[in-house]
């Protein structure tokens, strides 16, 4: 669900490729989950919020394998209907997660 599923790499270039593909596919999924995690906390910007959202989908995907974050049955059904969207959900907790440690650390 986090990682690219297909065939191993077989050298640098196959992996430089598979890395593109991946952000370029996910973009608009992690730009969404910036973009809602900036809205319910405040500030954005294009580049922030997708940012913010790739950040925010390796801390979510993090939290969900550690077992540190279990959406509930209701929210996963609803979810499961739109393409993407647990992923969507999942990073933007991660990302609201962020932007909250970052202004910790920043004194905002």
């Amino acid at each position: 669900m986090w990682c690219h599923t297909g065939k191993g790499a077989t050298n640098a270039h196959d992996a430089a490729d598979s890395t593109l593909l991946a952000l370029y596919r996910d973009g608009p999924q992690r730009l969404i989950a910036g973009w809602l995690a900036g809205s319910l906390l405040g500030g954005g910007g294009l580049i922030r919020n997708l940012v913010v959202g790739i950040i925010g989908a390796f801390v979510g995907g993090a939290m969900v394998q550690h077992g540190l974050l279990n959406l509930p049955v209701a929210v996963t059904n609803i979810t499961s209907e739109i393409p993407y969207g647990t992923q969507i959900v999942v990073s933007t907790i991660g990302a609201a997660i962020v932007i909250l440690i970052a202004r910790f650390l920043g004194g905002r």
